[in-house]
């Protein structure tokens, strides 16, 4: 049993929701999605929520039911969790990247052969150490 599928989906505010047969068409602030949903699957809408049905306990019937149903949940969500979660991506990858050239940094500089073979032999020490 598809429990993904058997939950309604909530209309949020500013959004309108139109099912002709198998065309669902999600219309909100931020635009206009269109999906055409397998043809097995029954969409509607009831109240302030989105149903999908399925005709059978078919295994393809199943697997359909929650996939039309998370399909239609994501055509609801603002644009605005997408930016945030781009935003957050950003943020790790330039900590990560800041991260690395601090490390850069930190290594001697090519020009001075002295500070290359003590760094080395720190590198050496320290990978005996891990061993042990």
């Amino acid at each position: 049993m598809s429990r993904i599928g058997l939950k309604p989906i909530e209309i949020p505010a500013g959004v309108d929701v139109k099912v002709d047969g198998t065309t669902v068409t999600v219309k909100g602030p931020k635009g206009e999605l269109t999906r055409n949903v397998h043809p097995n699957m029954a969409v509607a809408v009831e109240g302030n929520e989105v149903i999908v049905k399925r005709p059978n306990d078919e295994k393809e019937n199943k697997s359909l039911h929650g996939l039309t149903r998370t399909l239609i949940h994501n055509m609801m969500q603002t644009e605005g969790n997408m930016k945030s979660y781009v935003g957050k991506i950003r943020k790790d990858l330039e900590l990560a990247l800041a991260a690395i050239d601090e490390l850069e940094r930190m290594k001697a500089p090519l020009g001075d052969g002295a500070a290359q073979e003590s760094f080395a032999e720190a590198e050496t020490e320290a990978a005996e150490d891990e061993e042990k």
